[in-house]
């Protein structure tokens, strides 16, 4: 029952339209769960839904026929209404507490409110929809049933823990979402042709950055004070021309004075500058 003073009508169940299974099918989709139940059509008078235990001992859901050929998911208010108590009847099988005594009985109330509004914010109402499906129970509450303020704060709680669970889920999806690197011009342009590097006995070496950070590398040189430096920014490669052939050091940190609160340590080693060649160092996050 979903709310004080209904009683669980006489009635005879009987098997259930593809429609009835498919609307109990959708609201188990939205946690991922088959239906582990059986699903029949009951004249159940005003009640939209039952759930109940069979005489062996199976769990059902008895939707009535009315309720169930008026609902088309089209994310009215009524079919909010009509599947949040739907919902509300398979929170109680899935948290099986179908119990006498009362405390426990007004527990599952609250446990089966939570559940449909978890489901409702799934199919896409909003958290005002659920105070106003829920405006009509009693006040007070019921030996069966809590107060209307504690079911309201119970199925907003569902819902907003669903909306936390799309955001989780966004951010999670941002974070996998593989590093596209665009081609990118130079950061320093080169010579438009270099025709005495064998003369000179220098070469070039780029350094390709795929961290997201804009950072500095330093290219030290052997026994001198005029060490070169380019800014690198994320995707993108910057490059030392003309340099003399040789083995260097170089090291990469960030580029202002102050370190990003990003998790990236910096990176350092030697690089070996070949005559007329161009070539590449790779800085990756760490």
């Amino acid at each position: 029952m979903f709310t004080c003073g209904k009683t669980i009508p006489g009635f005879n169940s009987r098997e259930s339209s593809n429609k009835a299974r498919e609307i109990v099918a959708k609201i188990l989709k939205q946690i991922g769960l088959p239906t582990e139940f059986d699903v029949r059509m009951g004249d159940i008078d005003d009640n939209v839904a039952l759930s109940t235990i069979s005489p062996t001992f199976d769990k059902e859901i008895i939707l009535n026929e009315k309720v169930v050929n008026r609902i088309n998911f089209n994310g009215s208010w009524g079919d909010f209404e009509d599947i949040f108590i739907i919902a509300h009847e398979i929170g109680h099988h899935l948290s099986t507490n179908h119990v006498d005594f009362v405390e426990s009985r007004l527990q599952s109330e609250v446990v089966a409110d939570e559940f449909a509004g978890f489901v409702l914010n799934k199919l896409g109402a909003s958290l005002n929809d659920i105070s106003v499906i829920l405006s009509s129970v009693d006040e007070l509450g019921c030996d069966t049933h809590p107060p209307r303020n504690t079911r309201i704060m119970a199925a907003s709680h569902g819902w907003e823990n669903a909306e936390t669970q799309k955001k989780d889920n966004i951010e999670e999806n941002k974070k996998n979402e593989p590093i596209i690197i665009q081609p990118q011009p130079r950061a320093n342009p080169a010579p438009a042709k270099v025709k005495d590097c064998e003369e000179k006995n220098t070469g070039e070496y780029c350094f390709k950055n795929i961290t997201e950070y804009t950072l500095r590398v330093t290219l030290f040189y052997h026994n001198r004070s005029d060490n070169q430096q380019i800014q690198v920014s994320g995707g993108q490669s910057g490059c030392f021309y003309n340099i003399p052939a040789g083995v260097y050091r170089f090291e990469v940190g960030w580029a202002t004075l102050i370190p990003s609160p990003h998790n990236y340590n910096g990176d350092m080693g030697q690089i070996k500058v070949e005559t007329c060649q161009s070539q590449t160092f790779t800085i990756r996050p760490n």
